[in-house]
């Protein structure tokens, strides 16, 4: 649990690190536009949106989700909007 704050709080360069170095690539989505990359890293998912959507770019914003349940709700919202 600790390691959960610690790395949420850690700067989005470092996330991403961390993320692709111990997480599943599951791929990528649609959404608003925009393309979201989805990660697996021990039961959570994570969706990372880079600068003009380009994977050479920084990282935008990472999304960080308990689990599957949450990615179905979250996914849910992102369609309302």
């Amino acid at each position: 649990m600790f390691a959960r704050f610690f790395i949420k709080s850690l700067p989005l360069d470092a996330q991403l690190k961390y993320v692709l170095k111990n997480g599943l690539y599951i791929g990528p989505r649609q959404t608003s536009g925009r393309t979201a990359h989805l990660h697996m890293v021990d039961k959570k998912v994570v969706e990372v949106l880079y600068l003009q959507d380009d994977e050479n770019n920084k990282p935008e914003k990472i999304t960080w989700l308990p689990g599957l349940e949450n990615l179905e709700s979250h996914l849910q919202r992102d369609l309302i909007k």
